[in-house]
Formats: structure tokens, sequence, C-alpha cells
């Protein structure tokens, strides 16, 4: 079972209204990333949560169609350009969708 940190709930009770999604600690304490949409809307926006970046939720040009509808495609691209930035392997983000918390 996955413990719910303090951010991560923060990131869980500010998502978008009428959204639901994945949220995820991969590294360390504080560090959260996650997703959000109202994934049966193909033309919504996919908002991103990253307190990494000393932000809350945002969205970027994507929206559910280009993940096919699936918030663990959207996180894995989340967190495999957070990997390729710090210059790890990008297959890591395939592992760790495994720990992420359905909100």
């Amino acid at each position: 079972m996955t413990t719910i940190s303090n951010e991560m709930q923060q990131a869980i009770s500010s998502a978008p209204a009428g959204t639901s999604g994945l949220v995820i600690e991969p590294w360390s304490a504080g560090e959260t990333y996650g997703v959000a949409a109202d994934w049966a809307q193909a033309s919504a926006p996919v908002y991103f949560f990253g307190t990494f970046r000393g932000e809350g939720w945002g969205t970027r040009q994507y929206q559910v169609a280009d993940f096919r509808h699936q918030p663990r495609e959207a996180l894995e691209c989340e967190l495999r350009t957070a990997i390729i930035a710090s210059g790890g392997d990008e297959g890591e983000a395939t592992r760790l969708i495994a720990d992420a918390t359905e909100f």
C-alpha cells in the first residue's frame, strides 16, 4: 500500500473540479508528480502537477485523446520527461507507475 504524503494529499485535494487522476512521489518526499483530467472527454485538457517546479496544477498543449484516455500514459510521459532531463534511464518511468495513487 502506498503511503500518501502531505504533498500528495495537497495535490489530490487541489485537483481541478470534475477531474480524476494519479499522483506519485517517485524519488524524494515532497517531489510530487500528478496528472488529472476528465478522462471520458477526448478534448478535455490534461492537468499536470509539479511541486518539483514550485507549481501546482497547470495545463500544457495535451488533451485526453493524446493519451488514449489513460491517466497512466499521461503520468508515464511526465515521468519520462523528468527522467530524461536528469540524464536517467527513461525506462524507469514504466516501473514507477505501479506506485502511483489514484484519486
